[in-house]
């Protein structure tokens, strides 16, 4: 029902996760571009571009924490 699910076991899985680590890794040591997407698996939607909605201000930061 799904051939591209089929042709990605544990290995290939694995694999790609090495592939992005490492891409990621000479990204912070380069220190300019933009960050490595990671590669496409079948099965799986990309994520969105932006987390969440950028940095909270520090007040509210404590006060999620309970550091009031």
């Amino acid at each position: 029902m799904r051939p591209d699910e089929a042709l990605w076991g544990l290995h290939e899985q694995l694999l790609a996760h090495v592939s992005d680590l490492l891409a990621i890794a000479n990204w912070q040591r380069a220190g300019a571009g933009k960050r490595p997407e990671p590669l496409p698996r079948p099965g799986v939607e990309p994520t969105s571009k932006t987390h969440g909605k950028g940095a909270i201000p520090l007040d509210e930061m404590r006060e999620w924490l309970g550091w009031d």
